[in-house]
């Protein structure tokens, strides 16, 4: 990959890690952008290529000619070798696609067929992506490997079957979140607080949706669903899913126990592997679906309680990578109590810049939607008196 063309001036506004996205500041957009990769995705309003390295470039179609979606799936099939040109624009939200392109396709020219293992990095790519794909499969007839399921510890078997059944049992509710954002600016030794960030979010299921938003005290609203700065996604129905739905080729392995808020918990460690269940990070115009390695932290019960996990591999221009820890805690509602959203920890170990990026978010006041009843953390043994 590399630039060439006009000299332009564009906003590089989001990166997002999993289920995480920073939008970064404002910044030089250089020259025109020269790729060539492995077409892999259209949609009536936008593209993707895949290049070598695995990561995936966004840009938007024009809406006629020969460079609109219509023409591109009569001329092309999944996997074909292409190098295109994209003009940088000012950021444009596509409300369907719940991310903004900077790009837009101004030229392309078929380089070849695809490889076999081109053709497979593309299908594994897709595992992640949302939305119709509007391009017919590739000629190349390659079939898809069968990985050998892993080996699970002892009664982890159980373990998913709970948390599976509690995916699908998640309650719609409401909870108030606040927020705390820190940046440590390249070479610097203490946090900065940047700003506290108070939002209704409206849980639907693995689904999360922010709302009433205040920044340091004051009503914030925009067309686009992110938040300016660093965002954090809201990744506690989205995180379980990729550990433990069926068709994701995970890696698990006892590691051993710790006590935990008072909590004796079973601890297993896990491995997901690169385009794996766990999605893309996205930065401006690009994306990468890294590995993941983390732990899980079990209670008695074989529910999940605590989930902690970093990317592992991103290329070295798009930032450090990111961790996160996202803990439940037991909630009332009446007689029945849910493992809910409690709290939030998140670092981007690095940007282009080299800074760093924490936040810190807190979930309270849980009230479920059709009673509106509020309910509160369910005390642990410790605490009752």
């Amino acid at each position: 990959m590399n630039m060439r063309g006009r000299r332009r001036t564009c906003c590089l506004p989001v990166l997002l890690i999993g289920p995480l996205l920073i939008l970064a500041a404002t910044a030089a957009f250089a020259d025109d952008l020269v790729a060539t990769g492995n077409l892999r995705f259209v949609t009536a309003s936008f593209m993707t290529l895949r290049l070598a390295d695995g990561r995936v470039i966004d840009a938007r179609l024009p809406k006629k000619g020969p460079l609109a979606a219509a023409s591109l799936v009569a001329q092309y099939r999944l996997g074909d070798r292409l190098q295109i040109v994209c003009t940088p624009i000012r950021p444009h939200f596509d409300e369907a696609a719940n991310r903004s392109h900077q790009l837009e396709l101004a030229h392309v020219e078929y380089v070849r067929g695809p490889t076999p293992d081109e053709l497979l990095g593309v299908r594994a790519s897709l595992s992640w992506q949302q939305g119709q794909n509007l391009l017919k499969p590739s000629a190349l007839l390659v079939p898809e490997p069968t990985p050998a399921a892993p080996a699970l510890p002892a009664g982890f078997d159980a373990i998913r079957k709970v948390n599976l059944a509690r995916i699908e049992a998640f309650p719609s509710f409401l909870a108030d979140e606040t927020a705390t954002r820190w940046r440590k600016p390249k070479g610097a030794t203490e946090w900065q607080r940047v700003d506290t960030i108070e939002s209704e979010i409206s849980f639907q299921g693995a689904r999360a949706i922010r709302g009433k938003v205040r920044i340091n005290g004051k009503s914030w609203q925009s067309s686009s669903p992110w938040l300016p700065g660093p965002n954090w996604g809201l990744g506690f129905g989205t995180d379980l899913q990729p550990l433990f739905y069926p068709h994701c080729v995970n890696e698990f392995a006892a590691a051993g126990e710790e006590t935990v808020r008072g909590q004796p918990l079973r601890v297993f460690s896990f491995r997901s592997p690169q385009d794996g269940c766990f999605g893309p990070g996205t930065i401006g115009y690009q994306q990468y679906a890294a590995e993941h390695r983390g732990r899980i932290f079990v209670d008695r019960e074989n529910n999940v309680v605590q989930v902690e996990h970093e990317d592992v591999g991103t290329p070295p221009d798009l930032g450090a990578g990111s961790t996160i820890v996202l803990l439940w805690e037991p909630v009332s509602i009446g007689a029945t109590t849910h493992l809910l959203p409690a709290s939030l920890d998140w670092v981007w170990r690095g940007d282009q810049n080299g800074d760093m990026w924490r936040v810190h978010a807190e979930y309270r006041n849980h009230h479920h939607f059709e009673t509106g009843v509020t309910i509160r953390p369910e005390k642990t043994p410790s605490q009752r008196k």
